[in-house]
């Protein structure tokens, strides 16, 4: 999350963007996104943007307001464990936490 001044967004190819560590990227209003209705209250001087990531590509979200903050890693799921004979699984869940999954029944094949 970043704020910067509203005359820091540029236009590139009638899209909006922000350069950021010799980078530019795109910025797009989560309002708009979400089809929500826009306010008619002045604009402020500064935007507050969220920057979100799928692998290199990235996103700037301007937001009205941040209620929460927490990061986090998402991170793939490893390929799914052979069953053991009694049919459970398992899964890990944050650090060496292990978990047993309930068993699938016979007649579903994982894939299918």
């Amino acid at each position: 999350m970043l704020t910067v001044q509203r005359d820091d967004v540029i236009e590139i190819v009638n899209k909006r963007a922000i350069r950021l560590r010799e980078q530019i990227i795109p910025v797009e209003r989560l309002a708009c996104i979400l089809k929500l209705s826009q306010d008619a209250s002045p604009e402020k001087d500064e935007v507050m943007i969220v920057i979100i990531r799928n692998g290199e590509e990235k996103l700037g979200l301007i937001v009205d307001e941040i209620l929460g903050r927490e990061e986090m890693v998402v991170k793939p799921l490893p390929p799914r464990p052979p069953e053991s004979a009694d049919g459970l699984g398992s899964y890990c869940r944050g650090a060496e936490q292990h978990h047993q999954c309930p068993p699938y029944p016979r007649a579903v094949k994982p894939g299918a």
